[in-house]
């Protein structure tokens, strides 16, 4: 049950306070740093630390994720200042924590741009995954709930991507790749990567998260189907804040080049439906197989062909709930955001008629794909508990014909926002599941397990030496462990996140004999590598 294409996905919550707490004695002494930290940024930092799980501060950033300074490289703020003054940002950074947190069950737990922001291990495994994000709400929530207690104040914390009023903050989605599928998905005008643009315009559909209003200037709706679709605006491009593209170009592997690039997809919406998640994870990963492979080109599919404006076809698709909107191809036809997913599902189950063995897990994928788009095409509505826009398009429907309000009013769009509140008392989302409304692929032991455990491989590794040698260590990321004690001084390079988990295991039996002294030097291989350091 496992899938070749590596898996990962980030959310960066919506986050605010219900007050100002300017004067709020727990907020005076990061007012008076000099770095424009407001009091949200501070809550949002503290609820970082709060995680009771057994974690690691993270390495020294690279960049300001928080207050005025946000976005900009610590050694240009740090350039041209004294000593003294390096030594006091330094310090600044070393109270705000602006890395945040390695976690034992794998995951980073993080401020970025004053929004907490959780990512999940990766894993060869979409249900691991998903059971990862869910555990990522059940961990921030959590942290949440314990420093509103603690300093006695308000916190909102939004599993969304749309404040409602043009601000937006992300999910993001990473797909490990080969080196020259990468090269060719991300090299602007190239025939793969036209052919994945294709599949994300009309993703929103399967994976949808909803939302009240449009946020694109001179393009109005009532309702959407896709939160991040008003938000982008390019079709490649490597910026994440401003020019947000349908494919981003970023290259940050977090593993060795050479084998491995990591495919950053920013124009997902975050899902609470388990159903919506997994297909967000598995068509796309099935999707990218089959880019590799060749398989659309070969197969004479008219994918092949790129929409005339993808980016204007995106907010087609969004503000289209009747999915029979015409997109205009480059040779000359049109198709719906329906046709492009109906010849999806056709390639994918073709591909595994004809290039390749697809494990149990791919099989489940293309089972719930064929009972998404059967609903989709003889009745959406079927899809109450499965899809996020379905289920909240009807929930708030139902409230606009009982009270005749405009779908721009302000009760209306406050159902909107309730609908992803992570605290289960407030939360509409949380309120239909305890009705038994929700549909779930996942055991409440599943997520359970993914609060606590790492999934195999390098979050395995990484996850097991903090609960065991977590004293011991210096710093650490995604791919590497620093070690420093009397005794040695040491890093550990982790270039392969998909490493064996018999390697793993080696790995931490290795340490343990030499934290114990009965162990001097430790095995190189292709996936682990050690660098000793004089001392």
């Amino acid at each position: 049950m496992v899938f070749p294409i590596f898996v990962g996905i980030e959310n960066e919550y919506g986050f605010f306070l219900a007050e100002d707490y300017q004067n709020a004695r727990w907020f005076r002494e990061y007012r008076d740093q000099g770095v424009g930290l407001t009091p949200a940024d501070v809550a949002a930092l503290k609820i970082i630390d709060a995680t009771t799980l057994p974690s690691f501060k993270a390495e020294e950033p690279h960049v300001f994720f928080i207050g005025d300074f946000a976005g900009v490289e610590v050694v240009d703020v740090l350039k041209g200042l004294s000593p003294e003054e390096r030594d006091a940002y330094r310090e600044v950074l070393r109270m705000i924590g602006a890395s945040g947190r390695m976690l034992s069950n794998g995951a980073r737990f993080y401020v970025d741009f004053g929004h907490p922001e959780f990512s999940t291990a990766g894993s060869t495994s979409i249900m691991k995954v998903i059971a990862a994000d869910k555990a990522g709400e059940r961990i921030v929530e959590s942290a949440r709930k314990r420093i509103e207690e603690e300093l006695e104040i308000d916190i909102r914390i939004h599993k969304d991507n749309s404040d409602r009023f043009g601000h937006s903050f992300a999910t993001h989605e990473n797909y490990l790749l080969e080196p020259g599928t990468f090269e060719e998905v991300i090299t602007p005008g190239n025939d793969k990567g036209i052919q994945l643009i294709n599949l994300l315009v009309a993703r929103p559909i399967l994976c949808g998260a909803g939302k009240v209003g449009s946020e694109r200037e001179g393009l109005e709706a009532d309702y959407q189907i896709s939160q991040r679709a008003d938000f982008i605006v390019a079709e490649w491009d490597e910026d994440t804040r401003t020019t947000r593209a349908i494919i981003n170009t970023r290259d940050r592997p977090y593993a060795d080049p050479k084998r491995f690039r990591r495919f950053h997809n920013i124009m997902g919406d975050a899902n609470l439906c388990e159903y919506a998640g997994f297909l967000k994870l598995g068509v796309t990963a099935i999707f990218l197989k089959m880019i590799r492979d060749d398989f659309i080109r070969r197969s004479g599919s008219f994918l092949r062909y790129p929409l005339e404006n993808p980016v204007l076809a995106l907010g087609v698709v969004s503000r289209d709930l009747s999915m029979k909107e015409a997109l205009a191809l480059g040779n000359g036809k049109t198709v719906t955001g329906l046709n492009i997913l109906e010849e999806t599902l056709r390639l994918e189950n073709l591909y595994f008629e004809k290039e390749a063995l697809p494990s149990e897990e791919e099989k489940e994928v293309l089972k719930i794909f064929e009972f998404f788009m059967t609903a989709l095409k003889e009745d959406w509505t079927r899809l109450y508990g499965y899809s996020d826009w379905v289920t909240k398009y009807l929930v708030i429907s139902r409230a606009q014909q009982k009270t005749g309000l405009k779908w721009d009013s302000l009760p209306l769009k406050r159902m909107d926002w309730r609908y992803h509140d992570l605290d289960p008392e407030r939360s509409h989302y949380c309120q239909l599941d305890k009705k038994g409304e929700i549909s779930h692929l996942l055991s409440e032991a599943d997520i359970a397990q993914a609060v606590k455990e790492p999934p195999p491989g390098r979050a395995y590794l990484r996850g097991k030496c903090i609960e065991r040698f977590g004293e011991k260590i210096n710093i650490m990321s995604w791919d590497f462990i620093h070690f420093k004690t009397k005794q040695v001084d040491f890093r550990i390079d982790l270039p392969n996140p998909s490493i064996e988990q018999e390697a793993a295991e080696e790995v931490l039996s290795q340490l343990a004999s030499l934290f114990s002294g009965r162990l001097r030097s430790l095995d190189q291989t292709e996936d682990v590598s050690f660098k000793w350091y004089p001392g």
